[in-house]
């Protein structure tokens, strides 16, 4: 071994793993003892050996560190909104700067919810199944398993409201008897 890794030793590292903000006491719990078992640390260390924050936390700590780049200062507030896959956090936070420095402080208590946009993608697929109504039932396994992966990995990311998107349908015989061109 040579260089940094010569020099390496875990138990001179503090670890800091997010959180969603909606997870109990038992969940961090259990993610403390993941820990463990991966071996990141052991169950005699010091608990601060691994702090566990939730990702709003995070995400507004990142702020408070680039306060200079968003132009807040003392008593400014800002929300922090993480929208995930599978939920929405939201929180709001104060500026307060001292002597000591700049403090954040929560104005409000975090507030998640299981509205993240994987809900999106399921509504795709029933919208999906609900145009194609009975034709569905005719079309290789993959087709909207594909349709909904499209538009997960390259219409939502980018959606804006403001032009139109579009999915490419694959030519195939489970189309030939629509009639209605409006079900599509």
């Amino acid at each position: 071994m040579r260089g940094f890794a010569k020099n390496f030793q875990r138990d001179h590292f503090r670890y800091c793993l997010t959180v969603p903000a909606m997870w109990s006491d038992r969940a961090k719990n259990v993610m403390r003892q993941a820990a463990v078992k991966a071996g990141l640390i052991r169950d005699s260390d010091h608990p601060d050996r691994l702090m566990l924050i939730s990702e709003p936390e995070a995400a507004a700590l990142y702020c408070e560190r680039k306060c200079d780049q968003f132009d807040l200062g003392h008593g400014d507030r800002f929300m922090i909104c993480d929208a995930g896959g599978g939920t929405v956090d939201l929180i709001v936070f104060e500026i307060a700067v001292t002597s000591a420095g700049r403090r954040l402080s929560e104005v409000t208590k975090g507030h998640g919810a299981s509205c993240g946009s994987v809900f999106l993608d399921r509504h795709m697929r029933r919208l999906l199944e609900a145009k194609f109504g009975h034709h569905a039932a005719n079309f290789p396994a993959n087709i909207i398993p594909n349709l909904v992966d499209t538009f997960a990995d390259a219409i939502k990311p980018q959606f804006d409201g403001l032009e139109d998107q579009f999915l490419q349908l694959p030519a195939n015989r489970c189309f030939e008897d629509l009639e209605d061109q409006e079900a599509i």
